[in-house]
């Protein structure tokens, strides 16, 4: 399911109420890396959906500096 929507968003292992929110760095065809954010839901939080398309981006920003040092 990952792959399809292009990230992950799980309740942490380590922490009580904080979801996960993870998107991969990719180079290539390969996932090299992931960028995991923690998002707690509070009443001055952004809306989670905002918070992954963040994620998204940053990643994305990511892949793209990394395809370009290679």
């Amino acid at each position: 399911k990952t792959r399809e929507v292009g990230y992950r968003h799980i309740a942490s292992d380590l922490v009580a109420g904080v979801t996960d929110i993870s998107a991969p760095v990719i180079v290539g065809a390969a996932a090299v890396a992931a960028l995991t954010v923690p998002y707690l839901k509070q009443e001055r939080a952004r809306p989670e959906d905002e918070t992954v398309r963040l994620v998204l981006e940053a990643a994305q920003a990511i892949s793209a500096e990394m395809q370009g040092a290679l």
